[in-house]
């Protein structure tokens, strides 16, 4: 690679690829995102969620104030019963605990802010209409082949290409041709449990909506969210499946349209049925919600990070938060040991790729994944406790739901001491500031002061 400076290629330009890029733009590191789809921001209908620790790392890479304008903010939330009822209001009061609310935004959008926001010269690293579809590994980089025929030389590859990720099948290929015996995961490595229903309908043809009002149906094999936004209407279906299945799922608009019909008679208000807010929908898909996570960070110089290596159901919001936070975790330890291996004085940027062996490389991500480990799986296993509560998969969960959480205040406690107390020890860059003040009843584990000195665990 005859002296190049170390590259980072990044597969998939999702919400997790883009804050990559960031971040890579902030630390002075090489790279290039390699999006499959056509467009920077696909519209799928989608909503996404960000809690108080994502926002600190949009703070500290200087685009928390051109994304606000597209948070809707959500204080309290709804349970409703089957047939309208409210079961209970209880407010969130993460902003009370963390020093801001949960909010959501409509992901098309937040997916092109992501990209207008970045310099120009990161804009011109941001390649679309790139499927990957081989990937090879030498003692100094890696090449990333895609179907146009093009191909991308870097050091290192970020696996962000989601829950079925080619990165990690090709990993994991690559892996067992090495060495029969590797220790790897499966092919399909994620269980799915429930099948979910996602989209968004025009709050103008819901009057009895208000912006900032979210609604959870509890019942029996179902839970539906609902949050109405400023300008949309989000919902997410979970449906307990029959039998737990590792193959995939797909659905044609004619399974999503059976789908909707299944659960249209649940109350999603005192006024609304779920069938009401499908008929005038904007847009909707069907897909399965695979759970679980890696044991295994990848192979060699590739390393998968967000939903391609941990899955969690949406029904918590944390699935780009989590993936953010692996970025954080990498970018912190990548850039502390380009530093070392750089000029003094010089940046990261200066680092020659061919300086830095895959061993190296190797237990740099060993530190991550040990981090990694400490945080986003907590978080999968919360939210598939909270959706098997929400849906009463059994009669034990439709008691301590029904009867047993409201009385006592447990859905305050379970937010106050375990939730907010999780997302307090998301970490945060090591090499930039925090501009704003996010601070709250629950303290922050980390600041850009002792991240560095936190994580000192690995030598490398």
């Amino acid at each position: 690679m005859d002296q190049a400076a170390f590259k980072v290629v990044v597969v998939g330009g999702g919400p997790a690829g883009l804050v990559a890029a960031h971040a890579l733009t902030k630390a002075g590191i090489d790279f290039v995102v390699l999006e499959g789809r056509s467009s920077v921001a696909p519209e799928l209908g989608a909503g996404v969620g960000f809690w108080p620790m994502s926002l600190r790392i949009l703070d500290q890479l200087d685009i928390l104030e051109q994304i606000r304008p597209l948070l809707n903010a959500f204080p309290s939330k709804n349970i409703i019963l089957a047939d309208g009822g409210v079961l209970q209001n209880f407010p969130l009061k993460m902003d009370e605990y963390l020093g801001e609310h949960f909010y959501m935004c409509h992901r098309a959008d937040l997916l092109q802010t992501l990209y207008d926001t970045l310099p120009d010269a990161a804009k011109a690293r941001v390649l679309t209409g790139k499927r990957v579809q081989a990937i090879e590994v030498s003692d100094s980089g890696v090449r990333v082949g895609c179907e146009d025929g093009s191909w991308e030389t870097g050091s290192i590859v970020f696996g962000a290409d989601g829950v079925h990720s080619k990165v990690r099948r090709l990993a994991r290929e690559a892996a067992l041709e090495e060495n029969p015996e590797a220790k790897t995961d499966p092919v399909q490595p994620f269980l799915t449990s429930f099948e979910g229903l996602f989209g968004n309908s025009p709050l103008d043809a819901l009057p009895s909506f208000s912006p900032g009002e979210l609604n959870e149906v509890h019942s029996f094999g179902t839970d539906i969210q609902v949050f109405a936004g400023r300008e949309r209407v989000w919902w997410i279906v979970y449906h307990k499946l029959d039998e737990p299945t590792r193959e995939p799922l797909k659905y044609s608009d004619k399974d999503r349209d059976a789908f909707a019909d299944k659960v249209g008679h649940l109350h999603i208000s005192d006024k609304l049925t779920f069938r009401d807010i499908y008929a005038v929908r904007n847009s909707g898909c069907a897909v399965a919600l695979e759970e679980g996570s890696l044991k295994h960070w990848g192979w060699k110089r590739i390393v998968m990070l967000g939903d391609s290596s941990n899955k969690m159901t949406a029904n918590l919001g944390m699935g780009m938060n989590c993936a953010i936070q692996d970025v954080v975790i990498l970018v912190n330890h990548l850039r502390s040991l380009l530093s070392k291996m750089g000029a003094p004085g010089s940046g990261p940027s200066a680092a020659a790729a061919e300086t830095i062996d895959t061993p190296t490389l190797e237990r740099l991500f060993d530190a991550y994944w040990a981090e990694h480990n400490k945080f986003s799986p907590k978080f999968t296993y919360l939210s598939a406790r909270d959706v098997r509560i929400c849906s009463w998969s059994t009669y034990v969960r439709y008691f301590l739901d029904r009867w047993l959480y409201p009385p006592i205040g447990m859905r305050r406690f379970i937010f106050r001491f375990i939730v907010a107390r999780f997302m307090s020890r998301g970490r945060v860059f090591d090499f930039l500031e925090i501009k704003n003040n996010f601070s709250g009843t629950v303290p922050w584990t980390y600041s850009p002061k002792n991240v560095a000195s936190s994580g000192k665990g690995a030598k490398l």
